[in-house]
């Protein structure tokens, strides 16, 4: 994008390239010397006013007063080398506590480069420090190589009133330091619809020591067919979830990556997918992780407040994680974290490294309810067995949602003339499927096999026989 760094800005309208707005040519002070908030404000003031672009050369420049850049015009922020101790180029450092450095949103914005910062990391109390705040929504905008340093919250959208966001591109983001949520975006009254996420990285080890966080390190919620291009959470100590993906529907995510995390709460999840619906989640790599002692029962992957349908997640990598050993923590791949679920439910998990496990799924689904969990290609699923191995005689309902599943159950005979009797239909009366199988001889195992249709009924009867687990594989 072409700039004119020494321009102080002109008439003309439009937008055109006579219309940049240098921050400098305002009063600002890019030595880290003289407070220039307002003369920041009065420069994105004059490009604001006519569509222009608002541009902070290389510097240090001090604030103590949240920046207004909300509207429909564009910021760009002299880049540079970002590590720390190196950095070359514009940054904003707010000396002020508990403020939006920056505010954000509207239609057609494009910012670039922007490097907002507070001189420590804001306590959790401080539950307005955001490095950048979208006080509102917006269509048809761009944010790209913006980088978050020690604000309770490091990018947030959740404005207070009805103000979603549209066809929006968010790229090359990066948080360092934090004591709320990395990243939090979106509420139920702010969602998000036909939005793209690309390279987004976090990290809680700022000064070097990982810092733990009150809320989930990252939290997306209301993504409407939306996607997130490589997401990384990394050097954090999350209490209950590490990232989470609440109430997303028809959302596509490509690479997660979770990497030294250690979580401190019961129930803790390295993901949750509360109430998403057709969530694809396509590479996951989780290295270095691991949670605190005396936890209970707790997951890489849960649930915990609603229900959640036909979301698959695909290749799960394991690398140098602790998920054994712990003192009075058992990690299963599939937690739970309520006992009265929602009906419908159905998650798929495919290509899942499961070593070091505790288990696969925990949780008390509860007979009656139509919950699937398959992984890899196993079915796990109270809601089509009841109790495993099943009662004899009991009239089992497989789940309304998912698909047909392969059922196998092994009938070992107690006497001569054991038999197994087979009922399956549509009704919650099913009929005898085929005549009793002769079992055979006391101590001898056959096994029955047969394919369970989504919302079919079944029972399994036995004579001088008993039934064993029974094991259920996705079709």
């Amino acid at each position: 994008m072409p700039i004119n760094p020494g321009g102080g800005g002109g008439g003309g309208g439009g937008g055109s390239l006579t219309d940049v707005y240098n921050v400098i040519s305002y009063g600002a002070d890019p030595t880290g010397t003289v407070d220039s908030t307002t003369s920041i404000q009065s420069a994105a003031n004059a490009a604001k006013a006519v569509g222009g672009t608002l541009f902070i050369p290389a510097g240090v420049y001090l604030t103590s007063a949240t920046l207004d850049f909300t509207g429909s015009f564009s910021v760009w922020a002299q880049h540079g080398d970002e590590r720390p101790g190196l950095f070359t180029g514009a940054r904003i450092h707010c000396t002020a506590s508990n403020i939006p450095i920056v505010n954000l949103g509207g239609n057609g914005q494009y910012i670039h480069g922007l490097w907002a910062e507070f001189t420590t990391i804001q306590p959790s109390a401080n539950t307005n420090a955001f490095c950048f705040n979208w006080s509102t929504g917006g269509a048809w905008s761009r944010y790209e190589m913006m980088t978050a340093v020690n604000g309770a919250i490091g990018f947030n959208f959740n404005p207070s009133t009805y103000n979603p966001v549209f066809s929006c591109s968010m790229d090359t983001w990066r948080v360092m330091g934090y004591s709320i949520s990395a990243i939090l975006w979106g509420s139920s009254t702010s969602e998000s619809t036909g939005c793209v996420f690309s390279n987004l990285y976090t990290t809680n080890n700022y000064n070097g020591t990982a810092v733990a966080c009150t809320g989930t390190a990252v939290s997306f919620s209301y993504l409407d067919e939306c996607v997130v291009n490589q997401l990384n959470v990394e050097h954090c100590l999350p209490a209950t979830i590490a990232c989470a993906f609440f109430e997303c529907k028809n959302a596509v995510v490509n690479g997660l990556h979770e990497e030294a995390l250690t979580l401190t709460a019961a129930n803790a999840r390295l993901l949750d997918i509360d109430g998403a619906t057709q969530l694809t989640l396509n590479g996951w790599t989780l290295r270095s992780n691991t949670f605190a002692a005396n936890l209970g029962a707790v997951g890489l992957i849960g649930s915990g407040g609603g229900g959640a349908s036909s979301c698959n997640i695909s290749s799960i990598i394991q690398v140098s994680n602790t998920f054994t050993g712990i003192a009075g923590t058992t990690v299963y791949l599939w937690h739970q974290t309520y006992g009265t679920p929602v009906q419908g439910y159905y998650w798929r998990i495919t290509q899942a490294n499961t070593s070091g496990l505790g288990g696969m799924v925990n949780g008390d689904f509860g007979a009656p309810y139509n919950v699937v969990v398959e992984i890899n290609n196993t079915v796990y699923s109270p809601g089509s067995l009841g109790t495993n191995p099943p009662v004899s005689g009991t009239v089992y309902q497989a789940p309304t949602v998912g698909r047909p599943q392969l059922v196998t159950i092994p009938i070992t005979a107690t006497a001569i003339g054991g038999s197994a009797q087979l009922a399956l239909g549509p009704t919650s009366a099913p009929s005898a499927f085929g005549g009793p199988e002769d079992i055979g001889v006391s101590g001898e195992t056959h096994n029955v096999t047969f394919i369970l249709p989504p919302g079919w009924y079944w029972s399994i009867t036995v004579t001088s026989a008993t039934i064993g687990t029974a094991s259920v594989l996705g079709m």
